[in-house]
């Protein structure tokens, strides 16, 4: 039997961009130094629909679609324009609006998922023998788009 090789792709080189809300073309700028990048968690929600003729087990449907989070772990540069309170995701934050972003995948073709998401948490981390980190968990709403 042939030996098959994987063709799995290395996760280094993630980008997440952020949009500048510019219309009809929005343009995505890379957030500097991410580091660890979770989601985006998406789910179904489930509706019961057990009965009293259901035969001992619970049913469910399908409900509506959850974009989840995205959570991202960064080198925090507190002066970085795509980290700041002027322009950046921490400005994001103080507003609590939605704005675009985009994951861009170091694969082959580049796949991208953009999707609207607000700032939930911007959390700084100062240890004592360590880096200036900044964690963000993003709050997608509505679909994101994969391409």
């Amino acid at each position: 039997m042939p030996y098959v090789y994987s063709q799995a792709t290395s996760a280094h080189g993630t980008l997440l961009k952020l949009g500048d809300g510019g219309s009809p073309t929005e343009n995505f700028t890379t957030i500097a130094e991410c580091k660890n990048i979770d989601g985006p968690q998406l789910a179904n929600d489930d509706i019961d629909v057990t009965n009293q003729g259901s035969v001992g087990w619970k049913e469910s449907i399908s409900g509506l679609h959850d974009g989840g989070t995205v959570s991202v772990e960064l080198n925090f540069l507190p002066q970085n324009a795509t980290q700041s309170f002027a322009a950046g995701v921490l400005a994001h934050f103080n507003d609590g609006l939605r704005h675009n972003y985009q994951l861009v995948f170091p694969d082959p073709g580049a796949t991208t998922w953009t999707f609207a998401a607000r700032v939930k948490n911007a959390a700084p981390t100062a240890p004592v023998d360590g880096v200036l980190a900044l964690k963000v968990d993003f709050t997608i709403t509505g679909q994101p788009t994969l391409a």
